[in-house]
Protein backbone atom coordinates (compact mmCIF):
# COMPACT_ATOMS: atom_id res chain seq x y z
CA UNK A 1 0.00 0.00 0.00
CA UNK A 2 2.59 2.44 0.72
CA UNK A 3 4.43 1.99 -2.53
CA UNK A 4 1.34 2.09 -4.45
CA UNK A 5 -0.58 4.59 -2.63
CA UNK A 6 0.85 6.68 -0.10
CA UNK A 7 4.22 7.56 -1.90
CA UNK A 8 2.98 8.58 -4.71
CA UNK A 9 1.05 10.91 -2.98
CA UNK A 10 4.17 11.88 -1.14
CA UNK A 11 5.65 12.47 -4.29
CA UNK A 12 3.94 14.26 -5.87
CA UNK A 13 4.73 17.31 -3.51
CA UNK A 14 8.23 18.86 -3.11
CA UNK A 15 10.21 16.68 -1.04
CA UNK A 16 10.61 19.19 1.84
CA UNK A 17 6.69 19.46 1.96
CA UNK A 18 6.22 16.10 1.97
CA UNK A 19 8.89 15.40 4.92
CA UNK A 20 6.43 18.05 6.89
CA UNK A 21 3.04 16.36 6.29
CA UNK A 22 4.40 13.16 7.66
CA UNK A 23 6.05 15.16 10.70
CA UNK A 24 2.72 16.72 10.93
CA UNK A 25 1.07 13.61 10.59
CA UNK A 26 3.24 11.88 13.01
CA UNK A 27 2.61 14.70 15.76
CA UNK A 28 -1.28 14.41 15.52
CA UNK A 29 -0.83 10.69 15.92
CA UNK A 30 0.85 11.28 18.92
CA UNK A 31 -1.03 13.76 20.60
CA UNK A 32 -4.43 11.40 20.16
CA UNK A 33 -2.53 8.64 21.33
CA UNK A 34 -2.03 6.08 18.69
CA UNK A 35 1.57 5.09 18.96
CA UNK A 36 0.19 1.93 21.04
CA UNK A 37 -1.49 1.25 18.27
CA UNK A 38 1.08 1.51 15.98
CA UNK A 39 3.35 -0.49 17.89
CA UNK A 40 1.31 -3.56 17.80
CA UNK A 41 1.95 -3.73 13.40
CA UNK A 42 5.95 -3.72 14.63
CA UNK A 43 5.64 -5.98 17.50
CA UNK A 44 8.26 -8.31 15.98
CA UNK A 45 11.56 -9.02 18.28
CA UNK A 46 13.45 -11.95 18.92
CA UNK A 47 15.99 -12.40 21.84
CA UNK A 48 18.65 -12.76 19.09
CA UNK A 49 18.34 -9.09 18.11
CA UNK A 50 19.49 -8.31 21.55
CA UNK A 51 22.56 -6.20 22.09
CA UNK A 52 24.37 -4.27 24.96
CA UNK A 53 26.39 -1.70 24.43
CA UNK A 54 27.23 1.10 26.40
CA UNK A 55 25.90 0.19 28.99
CA UNK A 56 22.64 0.42 27.31
CA UNK A 57 20.31 -2.53 25.72
CA UNK A 58 18.75 -2.33 22.48
CA UNK A 59 15.89 -4.40 21.34
CA UNK A 60 17.42 -4.71 18.52
CA UNK A 61 20.55 -3.00 16.14
CA UNK A 62 18.36 -1.53 13.80
CA UNK A 63 18.37 2.62 14.33
CA UNK A 64 16.61 5.47 13.24
CA UNK A 65 19.16 8.26 11.74
CA UNK A 66 18.89 11.75 12.73
CA UNK A 67 17.23 14.29 10.10
CA UNK A 68 13.62 13.01 9.87
CA UNK A 69 12.75 14.47 13.21
CA UNK A 70 15.06 17.67 13.61
CA UNK A 71 12.92 18.83 16.41
CA UNK A 72 11.36 16.11 18.45
CA UNK A 73 7.79 16.44 17.36
CA UNK A 74 6.58 12.94 17.00
CA UNK A 75 9.58 10.81 19.17
CA UNK A 76 6.95 8.35 20.38
CA UNK A 77 5.76 8.19 16.70
CA UNK A 78 9.15 6.86 15.50
CA UNK A 79 9.73 4.67 18.13
CA UNK A 80 6.45 2.55 17.87
CA UNK A 81 7.95 1.62 14.16
CA UNK A 82 9.99 -1.05 16.32
CA UNK A 83 13.32 0.38 15.81
CA UNK A 84 15.90 -0.62 18.51
CA UNK A 85 16.94 3.24 19.04
CA UNK A 86 16.06 6.68 17.43
CA UNK A 87 18.52 9.78 16.59
CA UNK A 88 16.50 12.90 16.86
CA UNK A 89 17.84 16.22 15.38
CA UNK A 90 20.54 18.07 14.65
CA UNK A 91 19.78 20.30 17.93
CA UNK A 92 21.32 23.71 17.84
CA UNK A 93 21.46 26.43 20.79
CA UNK A 94 19.65 29.39 18.76
CA UNK A 95 16.74 28.51 16.39
CA UNK A 96 18.16 29.10 12.34
CA UNK A 97 16.49 28.91 9.37
CA UNK A 98 18.97 26.84 7.53
CA UNK A 99 19.97 27.01 3.95
CA UNK A 100 17.02 28.71 1.61
CA UNK A 101 14.68 26.75 -0.63
CA UNK A 102 14.45 24.11 -2.43
CA UNK A 103 16.71 22.40 -0.18
CA UNK A 104 15.92 18.70 -0.74
CA UNK A 105 16.32 16.61 -4.00
CA UNK A 106 14.75 13.15 -4.86
CA UNK A 107 16.69 10.86 -7.04
CA UNK A 108 14.59 8.12 -7.67
CA UNK A 109 16.31 6.21 -10.26
CA UNK A 110 18.97 6.21 -7.48
CA UNK A 111 17.00 5.76 -4.64
CA UNK A 112 18.77 8.65 -3.10
CA UNK A 113 18.40 12.08 -1.77
CA UNK A 114 20.71 15.36 -2.14
CA UNK A 115 19.64 17.45 1.01
CA UNK A 116 21.56 20.91 1.81
CA UNK A 117 19.24 21.63 4.97
CA UNK A 118 21.80 23.33 6.65
CA UNK A 119 20.87 22.83 10.17
CA UNK A 120 17.66 24.46 10.38
CA UNK A 121 16.23 24.00 14.03
CA UNK A 122 13.89 25.37 16.94
CA UNK A 123 16.45 25.99 19.39
CA UNK A 124 16.60 24.55 22.48
CA UNK A 125 14.02 26.78 24.21
CA UNK A 126 11.28 24.94 21.61
CA UNK A 127 12.89 21.52 21.38
CA UNK A 128 14.12 21.17 25.54
CA UNK A 129 10.24 21.14 26.39
CA UNK A 130 9.52 19.08 24.04
CA UNK A 131 11.86 16.44 24.94
CA UNK A 132 11.04 16.72 28.54
CA UNK A 133 7.27 15.79 27.40
CA UNK A 134 8.34 13.23 25.56
CA UNK A 135 10.30 11.67 28.05
CA UNK A 136 7.55 12.36 30.97
CA UNK A 137 4.38 11.46 28.88
CA UNK A 138 5.25 9.03 25.83
CA UNK A 139 8.20 7.42 26.19
CA UNK A 140 8.11 3.46 27.04
CA UNK A 141 10.28 0.71 28.73
CA UNK A 142 13.19 -0.49 26.55
CA UNK A 143 12.82 3.14 23.95
CA UNK A 144 16.39 4.50 23.50
CA UNK A 145 16.81 8.23 22.29
CA UNK A 146 20.07 9.26 20.27
CA UNK A 147 19.89 13.16 20.61
CA UNK A 148 22.26 14.83 17.16
CA UNK A 149 24.09 17.82 18.46
CA UNK A 150 25.36 20.55 16.05
CA UNK A 151 26.67 23.69 16.55
CA UNK A 152 24.73 27.35 15.63
CA UNK A 153 25.67 28.39 12.97
CA UNK A 154 26.05 32.24 13.73
CA UNK A 155 28.49 31.11 16.27
CA UNK A 156 32.50 31.46 15.80
CA UNK A 157 34.57 28.64 15.41
CA UNK A 158 36.28 29.66 18.90
CA UNK A 159 32.63 29.24 20.28
CA UNK A 160 31.82 26.14 18.94
CA UNK A 161 33.28 23.86 22.02
CA UNK A 162 30.73 26.12 24.39
CA UNK A 163 28.06 25.84 21.60
CA UNK A 164 28.11 22.58 21.57
CA UNK A 165 28.23 21.98 25.43
CA UNK A 166 25.34 23.99 26.12
CA UNK A 167 23.40 21.42 23.71
CA UNK A 168 24.46 18.88 25.44
CA UNK A 169 23.75 20.30 29.07
CA UNK A 170 20.23 21.49 28.37
CA UNK A 171 19.38 17.45 27.15
CA UNK A 172 21.22 15.65 28.62
CA UNK A 173 18.86 14.09 31.25
CA UNK A 174 16.22 12.96 28.77
CA UNK A 175 18.90 11.41 26.33
CA UNK A 176 20.17 8.39 26.17
CA UNK A 177 23.39 8.64 24.15
CA UNK A 178 24.64 11.39 22.05
CA UNK A 179 25.87 12.41 19.00
CA UNK A 180 28.28 15.15 17.96
CA UNK A 181 27.91 15.91 14.37
CA UNK A 182 30.97 17.75 13.47
CA UNK A 183 30.54 16.32 9.25
CA UNK A 184 26.85 17.98 8.16
CA UNK A 185 28.63 18.87 4.55
CA UNK A 186 25.61 21.48 4.22
CA UNK A 187 27.06 24.11 6.84
CA UNK A 188 30.37 25.73 5.36
CA UNK A 189 32.81 24.77 8.04
CA UNK A 190 32.95 20.69 7.79
CA UNK A 191 36.47 21.04 7.46
CA UNK A 192 37.38 23.00 10.81
CA UNK A 193 34.89 21.45 13.04
CA UNK A 194 36.93 18.14 11.67
CA UNK A 195 40.19 19.47 12.36
CA UNK A 196 41.84 17.60 14.83
CA UNK A 197 42.68 20.67 17.52
CA UNK A 198 39.07 21.76 16.75
CA UNK A 199 37.20 18.11 17.24
CA UNK A 200 39.38 17.52 20.80
CA UNK A 201 38.14 20.90 22.13
CA UNK A 202 34.61 20.11 21.16
CA UNK A 203 34.77 16.90 22.82
CA UNK A 204 36.43 17.89 25.85
CA UNK A 205 33.96 20.80 25.97
CA UNK A 206 30.98 18.76 26.51
CA UNK A 207 32.46 15.68 28.29
CA UNK A 208 33.26 18.22 31.21
CA UNK A 209 29.29 19.06 31.43
CA UNK A 210 28.75 14.79 31.38
CA UNK A 211 27.60 14.63 34.78
CA UNK A 212 26.09 10.88 34.23
CA UNK A 213 28.11 9.89 32.12
CA UNK A 214 26.05 9.34 28.97
CA UNK A 215 27.27 7.38 26.17
CA UNK A 216 28.77 10.47 23.56
CA UNK A 217 29.57 9.59 19.98
CA UNK A 218 31.15 11.58 17.20
CA UNK A 219 29.51 11.13 13.46
CA UNK A 220 32.33 11.89 11.18
CA UNK A 221 31.49 11.98 7.44
CA UNK A 222 32.41 9.86 4.24
CA UNK A 223 35.13 12.26 2.25
CA UNK A 224 37.89 12.07 4.69
CA UNK A 225 41.31 10.86 3.38
CA UNK A 226 42.55 7.65 5.14
CA UNK A 227 44.98 9.27 6.74
CA UNK A 228 42.42 12.03 7.73
CA UNK A 229 39.87 9.48 9.27
CA UNK A 230 42.71 7.79 11.59
CA UNK A 231 43.75 10.72 12.81
CA UNK A 232 40.04 11.48 14.16
CA UNK A 233 40.12 7.90 15.49
CA UNK A 234 42.78 8.59 17.51
CA UNK A 235 41.38 11.78 18.81
CA UNK A 236 38.19 9.46 19.53
CA UNK A 237 40.56 7.60 21.47
CA UNK A 238 42.34 10.67 23.10
CA UNK A 239 38.42 11.71 24.22
CA UNK A 240 37.81 8.10 25.46
CA UNK A 241 34.55 8.53 23.50
CA UNK A 242 32.21 5.81 23.55
CA UNK A 243 31.84 5.10 19.77
CA UNK A 244 31.55 6.26 16.49
CA UNK A 245 28.94 6.96 13.99
CA UNK A 246 30.29 6.31 10.32
CA UNK A 247 28.92 8.01 8.12
CA UNK A 248 27.29 11.59 7.43
CA UNK A 249 25.92 12.33 3.73
CA UNK A 250 28.45 12.72 0.87
CA UNK A 251 29.62 15.43 -1.63
CA UNK A 252 30.79 13.05 -3.89
CA UNK A 253 28.41 12.29 -6.98
CA UNK A 254 30.02 8.66 -8.78
CA UNK A 255 27.95 6.10 -9.93
CA UNK A 256 24.77 7.95 -10.01
CA UNK A 257 22.06 7.67 -12.71
CA UNK A 258 19.72 10.31 -12.20
CA UNK A 259 19.53 13.22 -14.50
CA UNK A 260 22.45 16.13 -14.55
CA UNK A 261 20.00 18.39 -13.49
CA UNK A 262 19.73 16.24 -10.06
CA UNK A 263 23.27 15.24 -9.28
CA UNK A 264 24.61 18.74 -9.55
CA UNK A 265 22.52 19.63 -6.91
CA UNK A 266 24.81 21.12 -4.30
CA UNK A 267 24.29 19.63 -0.42
CA UNK A 268 25.21 15.81 0.44
CA UNK A 269 24.17 13.00 -0.91
CA UNK A 270 22.02 9.78 1.01
CA UNK A 271 20.60 6.39 -0.05
CA UNK A 272 22.13 3.23 -1.66
CA UNK A 273 24.51 4.92 -3.92
CA UNK A 274 26.73 5.92 -0.29
CA UNK A 275 26.15 2.45 0.84
CA UNK A 276 30.13 1.07 -0.21
CA UNK A 277 31.76 4.45 1.00
CA UNK A 278 29.99 4.01 4.11
CA UNK A 279 30.74 0.54 4.81
CA UNK A 280 34.52 1.46 3.74
CA UNK A 281 35.06 3.76 6.35
CA UNK A 282 33.04 1.46 8.84
CA UNK A 283 35.61 -1.37 7.99
CA UNK A 284 38.87 1.35 8.20
CA UNK A 285 37.88 2.40 11.61
CA UNK A 286 36.61 -1.60 12.67
CA UNK A 287 40.46 -2.57 11.47
CA UNK A 288 42.33 0.70 12.80
CA UNK A 289 40.42 0.20 16.35
CA UNK A 290 40.42 -3.47 16.64
CA UNK A 291 36.88 -3.52 17.00
CA UNK A 292 37.72 -1.91 20.59
CA UNK A 293 35.43 1.64 20.22
CA UNK A 294 31.81 0.60 19.22
CA UNK A 295 30.84 1.62 15.44
CA UNK A 296 27.00 2.98 14.20
CA UNK A 297 27.21 2.35 10.80
CA UNK A 298 24.52 4.80 8.40
CA UNK A 299 24.18 5.40 4.62
CA UNK A 300 22.72 3.59 1.87
CA UNK A 301 21.24 0.88 4.01
CA UNK A 302 17.90 -0.49 2.34
CA UNK A 303 17.83 -4.70 2.91
CA UNK A 304 18.76 -7.19 5.04
CA UNK A 305 22.10 -7.91 3.43
CA UNK A 306 23.27 -4.19 3.76
CA UNK A 307 22.70 -4.23 7.59
CA UNK A 308 24.74 -7.78 7.66
CA UNK A 309 27.56 -6.74 5.55
CA UNK A 310 27.89 -3.51 7.76
CA UNK A 311 28.10 -5.33 10.38
CA UNK A 312 30.61 -7.82 9.27
CA UNK A 313 32.39 -4.95 8.08
CA UNK A 314 32.23 -4.19 11.82
CA UNK A 315 29.73 -2.21 12.99
CA UNK A 316 27.47 -2.96 16.23
CA UNK A 317 24.52 -0.58 15.22
CA UNK A 318 23.17 0.36 11.87
CA UNK A 319 21.12 2.97 11.22
CA UNK A 320 18.10 3.85 8.02
CA UNK A 321 16.27 6.68 6.96
CA UNK A 322 16.19 7.25 2.90
CA UNK A 323 15.21 3.84 2.84
CA UNK A 324 12.35 4.48 4.17
CA UNK A 325 11.41 7.08 2.39
CA UNK A 326 11.32 4.64 -0.85
CA UNK A 327 10.67 1.31 1.15
CA UNK A 328 7.89 3.02 3.98
CA UNK A 329 7.31 2.36 7.74
CA UNK A 330 7.32 -1.52 7.65
CA UNK A 331 10.54 -1.48 6.20
CA UNK A 332 11.95 -1.61 9.91
CA UNK A 333 9.43 -4.58 10.83
CA UNK A 334 10.56 -6.33 7.39
CA UNK A 335 14.35 -6.06 8.30
CA UNK A 336 14.20 -7.69 11.84
CA UNK A 337 12.35 -10.50 10.56
CA UNK A 338 15.32 -11.04 7.51
CA UNK A 339 17.98 -10.72 9.95
CA UNK A 340 16.41 -12.91 12.22
CA UNK A 341 16.34 -16.11 9.71
CA UNK A 342 19.94 -15.34 8.71
CA UNK A 343 21.26 -15.87 11.79
CA UNK A 344 18.91 -18.70 12.36
CA UNK A 345 19.87 -20.17 9.27
CA UNK A 346 23.46 -19.76 9.71
CA UNK A 347 23.59 -21.30 13.32
CA UNK A 348 24.41 -17.58 14.82
CA UNK A 349 23.07 -17.31 18.94
CA UNK A 350 22.83 -13.28 18.79
CA UNK A 351 23.15 -10.86 16.17
CA UNK A 352 26.53 -9.96 18.00
CA UNK A 353 28.65 -12.36 16.32
CA UNK A 354 27.77 -10.54 12.79
CA UNK A 355 30.38 -7.88 14.26
CA UNK A 356 33.51 -7.93 12.33
CA UNK A 357 33.10 -12.12 12.05
CA UNK A 358 35.59 -12.51 8.83
CA UNK A 359 35.04 -15.84 8.58
CA UNK A 360 31.84 -15.66 8.04
CA UNK A 361 31.90 -12.60 5.61
CA UNK A 362 34.75 -15.15 3.66
CA UNK A 363 32.17 -18.16 4.14
CA UNK A 364 29.49 -15.91 2.44
CA UNK A 365 31.54 -15.11 -0.26
CA UNK A 366 32.06 -18.32 -1.78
Amino acid sequence: MYKSVVRPLLFSLDAETAHKVVLQTGHVAQALGLSGMLRQFSVFEDAKLETELFGLKFKNPIGLAAGLDKNFEALSIWQALGFGFIEAGGVTVHPQKGNPRPRIFRLPQDQAIINRMGFPSEGLEVVVPRATRYHSSYRKPGDLLAINVAKTTKVSMDEAPSDFAQTFEALHEVGDLFIVDVSCPNTGEIAKLQEKNKLKEILLAIKEKNRERKPLLVKLGPDLSPTELGTLIEVCFECELDGIVATNTTSKREGLSSPERLQSQQGGLSGKPLFQRARSVVAQIYAETGGRIPIVAVGGISNCNDVVDMMLAGASLVQIYTALIYEGPLLVQQLKKDLTQFLNTNNLKSVNDLVGNMALKEALRV
